[in-house]
């Protein structure tokens, strides 16, 4: 029974012997935690192709009566199905994509639909459209033939959007592309972090592995004898 317990007793770790083996291999764990945020900043900023992102918005207004007064109830139900037909259908990023194609820009609508972003805030009638590309003149120019391109297909008397949408989507505003990714600082402390824990994992492991005495205490603890006598380390200096 006490054999029992002295070896659960051995088997973990206290605090002490943690802070310990930290401050022993503190410039290691530096090294590799400096080492980890250098590697994914280098990454981040020399290597990593950078992504812009231009912003565009559309409103959905349905107007009643004869004073033209927006229907906010019908205008909000308009919104669901605005956003199904940008996000559900291809029919728009294939017309987008045959546009960009004809400019010169080399794209398909695969790419059109995987690059483009919809978004809209519950009770608006405002949607977002976004589009990122690694070129920021595409990236504004694709936004811009998106929204174009969608409020032409309602307007189209083929696609019968005369009792829907047709003349209620007003386009507000396409923005100039702006530098999106990769987010530069966050890479330099994800390193840092992945560093710093990959380096804690070595110096445990190691630890674990070197299962050796290492201080005349653990002798006396273990083997129950007393150590009259140890070598003591020193440095050899020539001359």
């Amino acid at each position: 029974m006490e054999n029992q317990e002295f070896i659960e007793e051995e088997s973990t770790i206290s605090l002490t012997d943690i802070v310990a083996i930290i401050k022993k291999r503190f410039w290691f764990l530096v090294t590799t935690t400096l080492l980890g945020g250098i590697l994914l900043a280098v990454y981040a900023f020399l290597i990593a192709t950078p992504k812009y992102q231009s912003v565009g918005a559309i409103m959905v207004q349905v107007r009643a009566g004869e004073n033209g007064t927006v229907n906010t109830v019908e205008s909000q139900r308009l919104v669901q199905s605005t956003v199904d037909i940008l996000t559900k259908i291809d029919l728009v990023p294939s017309q987008t994509a045959d546009v960009l194609q004809s400019l010169g820009y080399e794209i398909t609508a695969e790419q059109v639909k995987n690059n483009m972003g919809v978004s809209n805030t519950s009770g608006s009638l405002l949607i977002q459209i976004t589009f990122i590309s690694e070129d920021p003149e595409l990236a504004k120019i694709a936004n811009e033939t998106i929204i174009l391109t969608l409020i032409n297909i309602t307007d189209d008397e083929t696609y019968n959007m005369a009792q829907t949408l047709k003349g209620n989507l007003s386009n507000l505003y396409v923005s100039e592309a702006k530098y999106h990714s990769p987010n530069k600082i966050l890479f330099t402390f994800v390193g840092l972090l992945l560093g710093g824990v990959v380096g804690l994992v070595i110096v445990f492991a190691f630890e674990m592995i070197n299962t050796g005495y290492k201080t005349k205490e653990e002798i006396e603890k273990e083997l129950k004898i007393q150590v009259i006598g140890e070598i003591p380390e020193y440095e050899v200096r020539k001359g």
